[in-house]
């Protein structure tokens, strides 16, 4: 058997490097976007008192908490553009967007921006960067266990008015 050729750094092989494939990394973080995001364990008890206020705009509330639920599982990709979570860093935008009351708005405004935090962390780490991935990791878990109230709050919310979770996976994806 033929020895396989040295990778040039930042080569197309370069991820080969690599102690653990890439793919592995992404399952990781995966975990952990999951965890936070498409989580039902969080007791109902925590979530507070829901709004009894309406959505501005309920059915295109509605609507994007059923887009946001057809996402399924996020996924999250290394050292590109395309991390894969602006699918859901626009849901939330566009839940904001649907009026609901100050609360909600707020908390769907933080949790679009720690995406767009997670995503921009993700954008600068090479695909072939243990180190800078566990970095990512880090500020990811970070970021949703800080944002957890915001999350149980939202979710409340859109059972409440719309009949569904957002923790929780019902997508194909």
């Amino acid at each position: 058997m033929a020895d396989r050729p040295v990778p040039e750094p930042g080569g197309e092989n370069a991820r080969e490097r690599t102690g653990l494939p890439a793919w592995v990394w992404i399952v990781m973080i995966l975990v952990a976007v999951g965890a936070a995001l498409g989580s039902a364990a969080w007791v109902e008890s925590g979530k507070g008192a829901v709004p009894n206020q309406a959505p501005g705009q309920p059915e295109q509330f509605c609507n994007t908490v059923g887009e946001l639920q057809s996402i399924g599982d996020l996924s999250l990709a290394v050292g590109g553009q395309d991390t894969g979570l602006q699918p859901a860093i626009d849901g939330l935008r566009r839940l904001a967007d649907a009026e609901p009351p100050a609360v909600i708005r707020d908390d769907l405004e933080q949790l679009a921006d720690a995406l767009v935090g997670v995503q921009d962390d993700a954008r600068s780490v090479a695909a072939d960067d243990p180190e800078g991935l566990a970095t990512v990791m880090r500020s990811l878990q970070d970021r949703l266990r800080d944002l957890q109230p915001a999350s149980d709050r939202v979710d409340a919310y859109t059972e409440k008015w719309c009949g569904a979770s957002l923790n929780s996976s019902t997508g194909d994806g």
